[in-house]
């Protein structure tokens, strides 16, 4: 999972100074500070590219592969995974639960095999034989033998043994070592040992993201000691740097929070603790964080990062721009650094239509000289770049006619010292920090993602794409939903263009609400005194979420970015601050509102979700309690066909879909969660537009991840999704799975019902997170009773005012 949440608090004064000419009152954007063609001497890595090729049963149909660990070697790699094949259709149909004569064994297997750095097995067999035990997990020793924990299983866990089989390359045991366990009565999930140069061996147990001890043993297996965290979650391997041992954690609840904040802890062995951690930068996920001899590397879609002891930040060492390889490879990877001229690295990428993933081995070689010296540069910036765009570079870079090369920059993993203390700076984070770049002379040409945030739509950043596609190369508007293009518009305007987009709203169960679509906060109040004693109106749900809420269709009516002006000390505001204090809770302790949604791993379930059920840990399961009756609506994003589908069908009889309750009463909202700019100041207009007009293809629009703009995309997908959950609910029906996930039938005027809701949108989400978190800040005393809305407003005004002014 990529972390969202880099929370900054300073800015360097340095900075500050170099940028005050633009940051002052009249905001004047600086020249273009591009670098604008590549040069011979730039840093250039070749690329070889390959895929693991797990060896399979191919006699069988492959359920499910799941990779158990992959342990970098050098020159090979060690990798635990466990195959998982489809039974025969009269075994997984049959009405007997259980069928005695069949060999279930043979449907799975956990095989250790070794590879080469091509991707090519070439271990013969399984290195690890079942017959010696249960395989904890594997590693190899300072000798580059390979290392099996084992655990005999025993009917009386105080009688099970753990071991370790030494054993090369061939497969042959080399050393036995018995270990002496610290735990007793209990059998312990141990998911990961370490081999430390010292030859001590460590081991962890298999709970992400809980405070689990590291156990410590000699090389003769003697427990030295165990190291307690203390209030943190082991987050990666053991690394050295300096001749000391260092380890990466985070807070030990860090699951159930918003912020997460990792650091770099020192492990002292002496007194089997962990020292007190200096805060790491630059860290967005922790899969992608690899521990080696020489210190600690951190892989991003810009690139690969080396953790800087002395300063807390990861410096960059190689920018993926500065190889071919396909971004879409890139979303999870591991980096083994062998030097400053060779790059070994393993991909994961998940396909959540199969829900399998592939995985790569990725070899980089530094150049003697940059093979595209003398082309142009366009440069793209983006917050999560998709994959499908990806895509499109790695095409349009490889095509010989093309005169550009583009680069790109996911500005939400850009985390080099400079925007990490802008972030720090700016209270609404990111798009305050993209902002701050385009005032530097650092705008890309094309700007990805930005749609709803008001300070790009004002100033003379963004060229309006309405002439563009009402010009002689342009768009037919009527191929369209061109509502949702004029719900983006800002004064007529179009700056930021929607690929494709989400709904916003409220599912609802129509015998409990009886309102319309657009519907007010009067509506709600007459619902809510109209339930019976045993349903909910909402799901818990904290007065600042819920303002944040409800807020978005309205936020920018209360601004007028052109005057630099604010005005949220109105009628309306006063409004919707009292229904929120109506419905909302000041409980820190709340727990989050979340749909239970899960996917059966077998092919018949196409990849699609259904609703969990039973163990739901700390969370408010809305989905179960719709299905059950006993809450009234709660606030739901759609993002695809299958999602309207779920969220409609969990309520009995069928649910509907409002917008939020509003004064304006703006109805269902659009959310453009793939959008597209032209900057203003760019060379490349042109070249710009037509990159985007070939997004807005039949081809490029039945790929999106959302719902496409365009008609015919989206009523071919309509059917498609309407087809395969017919599929999915029938081969459910006849399934002898453990059913712990339920799924609906699906309804045939789905897609005509969804197409009337989308054509009824007129409005779309605005965001302006550094208002907003003001305006969250500042709301928190009249929810919790010690100040009035209108005292609160009032300073709204005077904050919001000047951050507006000073942008």
């Amino acid at each position: 999972m990529i972390i969202r949440n880099p929370g900054r608090k300073l800015i360097a004064v340095v900075l500050l100074l170099s940028m005050a000419g633009a940051c002052t009152a009249c905001k004047k954007k600086a020249k273009d500070k591009r670098k604008r063609e590549i040069l011979e001497s730039d840093t250039f890595f070749e690329s070889e590219v390959g895929e693991l090729k797990f060896p399979v049963d191919e006699s069988k149909k492959l359920s499910y592969l799941m990779v158990d660990s992959v342990e970098y070697l050098g020159d090979m790699l060690l990798v635990n995974y466990t195959a998982t094949y489809e039974l025969p259709e009269e075994i997984s149909h049959s009405n007997m639960p259980y069928i005695p004569d069949f060999d279930y064994d043979a449907f799975s297997s956990q095989k250790t095999v070794l590879f080469d750095l091509h991707g090519d097995p070439i271990s013969k067999g399984n290195l690890h034989d079942p017959k010696d035990g249960e395989l904890m997990t594997c590693a190899t020793d300072k000798d580059g033998n390979l290392g099996f924990l084992i655990r005999d299983n025993n009917a009386n866990p105080e009688l099970s043994e753990y071991f370790i089989l030494i054993k090369n390359n061939e497969g042959e045991v080399v050393k036995r070592i018995s270990l002496e366990v610290p735990w007793f009565k209990d059998n312990r999930p141990i998911s990961k040992m370490q081999f430390l140069p010292d030859g001590l061996i460590t081991m962890t147990e298999a709970r992400s993201g809980m405070e689990m001890p590291i156990y410590v043993f000699d090389e003769n297996g003697k427990n030295l000691g165990t190291i307690t965290p203390m209030g943190r979650a082991i987050m990666s391997d053991i690394f050295v740097q300096n001749g000391k041992y260092y380890i990466l954690t985070a807070p030990s609840d860090f699951l159930y929070s918003n912020e997460i904040s990792y650091t770099i802890n020192e492990v002292d062995m002496q007194t089997w603790s962990l020292k007190e951690g200096k805060k790491t930068n630059g860290i967005m996920s922790t899969e992608a964080v690899s521990a080696s001899e020489d210190g600690l590397y951190s892989t991003t879609p810009n690139g690969i990062d080396k953790y800087d002891i002395s300063s807390g930040e990861m410096k960059e060492i190689l920018n993926w721009n500065q190889t071919d390889v396909n971004h879409n490879v890139l979303s999870m990877v591991k980096s083994y650094p062998k030097n400053e001229n060779e790059i070994f690295a393993i991909a994961e990428f998940f396909d959540p239509e199969n829900t399998r993933s592939t995985y790569y081995v990725i070899n980089l070689h530094r150049a003697e000289k940059n093979p595209h010296a003398g082309e142009k540069i366009m440069y793209v910036g983006g917050s999560y770049i998709s994959d499908d765009f990806y895509d499109f570079v790695q095409r349009y870079n490889a095509d010989p006619g093309t005169k550009l090369r583009i680069e790109t920059i996911d500005y939400a993993f850009s985390e080099t010292e400079t925007t990490i203390e802008i972030a720090e700076k700016s209270p609404g984070g990111l798009a305050d920090k993209v902002y701050l770049q385009f005032l530097s002379g650092n705008a890309p040409d094309i700007l990805l993602g930005f749609s709803g945030f008001d300070q790009f739509q004002y100033g003379g950043f963004l060229e309006d794409l309405n002439p563009y596609i009402d010009g002689e190369d342009g768009l037919d508007r009527s191929l369209y939903f061109d509502n949702i293009f004029r719900a983006m518009e800002s004064d007529g305007k179009l700056y930021s263009a929607p690929l494709c987009f989400e709904l916003d709203g409220c599912i609802v169960a129509p015998d409990l609400v009886d309102a319309e679509r657009n519907w007010s906060f009067e509506d709600l109040d007459k619902v809510a005194a109209s339930l019976p004693e045993n349903v909910e109106l909402l799901p818990d749900m904290k007065c600042e979420e819920m303002l944040a809420k409800y807020l978005s269709p309205d936020l920018t009516d209360y601004m007028d970015m052109k005057k630099k002006n604010v005005s949220f000390s109105s009628e309306n505001m006063i409004r919707l601050m009292e229904e929120v204090k109506k419905y909302g809770k000041t409980d820190e302790k709340i727990k989050p509102a979340r749909w239970s949604k899960s996917i059966m791993g077998t092919s018949g379930y196409e990849g699609v979700m259904g609703l969990g059920i039973g163990s739901t840990f700390s969370i408010q399961d809305v989905g179960n309690l719709l299905a059950c009756g006993n809450l009234a609506m709660c606030d739901v994003t759609v993002s695809d066909f299958q999602d309207y589908h779920l969220y409609k069908q969990v309520v009995p009889g069928g649910g509907k879909l409002l917008g939020y309750p509003s004064a304006q009463k703006k109805g269902i909202l659009a959310d453009p969660v793939k959008s597209i700019s032209i900057v203003e100041s760019s060379p490349y207009k042109k070249e710009a537009w037509s990159i985007i007009k070939s997004f807005f293809g039949e081809e490029s629009q039945l790929e999106t991840t959302a719902f496409p703009v365009s008609r015919s995309a989206f009523a071919k997908i309509g059917q498609e999704e309407t087809d395969k959950l017919a599929r999915v609910y029938e081969y459910f029906l006849k399934s002898r799975d453990q059913k712990d996930v339920i799924y609906y039938p699906a309804d045939p005027n789905m897609p005509e019902e969804l197409t009337e809701i989308v054509e009824s949108v007129r409005f779309c989400i605005h965001r302006d997170d550094a208002v907003m978190d003001i305006i969250r800040d500042e709301s928190a005393g009249y929810f919790m009773g010690s100040r009035t809305a209108e005292d609160v407003l009032k300073i709204v005004d005077n904050r919001a005012r000047q951050v507006v002014q000073e942008r």
